[in-house]
């Protein structure tokens, strides 16, 4: 008999609010959020399907059920796109996530980001952590508790990776 670890379970099962569809999303809002009196701000910006200019980009593979994972387990503030929406930055487009992250910025009395994505197939890694740039110190203390955290599960963790530009 297998023995399958809760966690992946879980992961697995929370990964199903984005997988409908074909990670379309249409029939879900726009936009998860959870907002917390927290500094943390975790996005995962291509957890379903998306446009980059006009074209079509597929999701980022279980990276909203991650964030709203690590969200849930740290009790910071979290934002999802959930429809298939212009990525984010695009001179085009305006996601609602964009909008919640400045509402949320301008709330909080020291925002630190995390930006979470995943990787193409020939990346040497799983999931890319971004900071927006530079790691400030208030940001290091949550990559500390979820790197780790992640590279327990056998995930490959990069920060900052060049060509998986964060918010910022």
């Amino acid at each position: 008999m297998a023995v399958v670890n809760p966690s992946v379970l879980e992961w697995r099962l929370c990964e199903r609010h984005f997988a409908g569809n074909a990670y379309d999303g249409h029939l879900a809002p726009p936009l998860h959020t959870q907002e917390a009196n927290h500094p943390l701000i975790l996005t995962a910006v291509h957890a379903v399907n998306h446009y980059r200019g006009e074209q079509s980009k597929v999701a980022d593979l279980f990276t909203g059920s991650l964030a709203l994972l690590l969200a849930e387990r740290l009790g910071c503030n979290v934002g999802i796109n959930t429809h298939k929406n212009p990525a984010m930055n695009c001179a085009w487009g305006t996601p609602a996530i964009e909008g919640w992250l400045t509402q949320r910025v301008a709330t909080l009395a020291a925002p630190q980001m995390l930006d979470i994505h995943g990787a193409k197939d020939n990346d040497d890694f799983d999931i890319a952590l971004g900071t927006g740039g530079a790691v400030l110190p208030a940001q290091e203390v949550w990559l500390n508790q979820c790197i780790p955290a992640l590279e327990k599960t056998g995930l490959r963790v990069v920060l900052n990776v060049e060509g998986y530009a964060a918010l910022s």
